[in-house]
C-alpha cells in the first residue's frame, strides 16, 4: 500500500513537471500563446494560395484582405494548390495571427496529444525512479548511453536564445515583453553557467540539487508568466 502510494505521488509529480516544461518551452519558442488567444476570439475571411512548398512540410503561401490591407503567411500540412481558395481564421487584433485551421479544434487536438505524451513519459520517469530494477530492465539498451546536464542545457539555451531573437525581430513594442525575454534569457544563461561549472561526469540529481539551478528555473518561469500578457 505504501509503495502503491508512493508510485502515484512520484507519477503526479513527474507529469506535472513535465507539462510545466513542454507547456514553457512551447510558449516561449512557438508562438502557442498566439494560438490560444486565436482560439478564443477569430474572424473569418477567404484567402487565396499563390505559393506552394512541397519539400517544407506541405506548407502553402496564402494571401488574404483584412479592411483593405493584404496580408500573406505560409501554413505548413495543406494539400491546397496554386490558386485555390481557402478559409482563414485570423485575430481581429492581429491580422497576422491566424490559420487555416479552426482554432479551438486545433488547439484542442494538439493539447490532447500534449497531455497523453506527458502521461505516458511521466509513467516511464516514475516506473524508473519507483521500482529501480523495473526501471535497469527497461533501461539496458540504453545502459551505455548517458545524457549530461551539460549537452541538454547547451541545446536547450541555443533553442531559447533562437526563439528570443525571433520574437524581437517580429516585434516588441511592449515593455513587458522586454521584460519577459530578459527573464527568459537570464535564467537560461543561469542554468548553462550551473551545468558548466560541474564535472563532466557529475549526476542530474548534483545538478538539480543547487540555488542556481532553482533560480534560473524561476526566472524563466516568471518570464514566460510575464509574457503571457502579450496576447491579453
Amino acid at each position: 500500500m505504501r509503495r502503491t502510494l508512493r508510485f502515484l505521488l512520484v507519477w503526479m509529480c513527474c507529469v506535472l513537471a513535465l507539462a510545466a516544461f513542454i507547456f514553457a518551452v512551447e510558449f516561449g519558442l512557438n508562438r502557442a500563446r498566439g494560438r490560444f488567444a486565436l482560439s478564443r476570439s477569430w474572424k473569418v475571411t477567404t484567402g487565396t494560395v499563390f505559393a506552394r512548398d512541397l519539400r517544407n512540410h506541405l506548407s502553402i503561401s496564402v494571401r488574404y484582405s483584412v479592411e483593405g490591407r493584404f496580408v500573406e503567411q505560409t501554413y505548413e500540412g495543406s494539400e491546397k494548390n496554386v490558386g485555390d481558395a481557402v478559409l482563414v481564421y485570423y485575430s481581429p487584433k492581429d491580422a497576422t495571427l491566424s490559420d487555416i485551421r479552426n482554432p479551438a479544434d486545433s488547439l484542442r487536438r494538439d493539447l490532447q496529444l500534449f497531455l497523453a505524451a506527458c502521461v505516458v513519459l511521466g509513467t516511464f520517469a516514475s516506473i524508473f525512479i519507483t521500482f529501480p530494477a523495473i526501471g535497469q530492465a527497461l533501461a539496458w539498451p540504453l545502459a551505455k548511453f548517458q545524457v549530461k546536464p551539460r549537452f541538454v542545457t547547451t541545446w536547450v539555451a541555443v533553442a531559447v536564445f533562437i526563439g528570443t531573437a525571433s520574437n524581437l525581430i517580429l516585434q516588441r513594442s511592449d515593455w513587458w515583453l522586454w521584460l519577459a525575454d530578459a527573464l527568459v534569457v537570464g535564467g537560461t544563461t543561469l542554468l548553462c553557467i550551473r551545468a558548466f561549472r560541474l564535472a563532466l561526469d557529475d549526476p542530474w540529481g548534483v545538478y538539480l540539487k543547487s540555488r542556481t539551478f532553482v533560480i534560473g528555473g524561476l526566472l524563466v518561469l516568471v518570464g514566460q508568466i510575464v509574457g503571457w500578457g502579450e496576447w491579453r
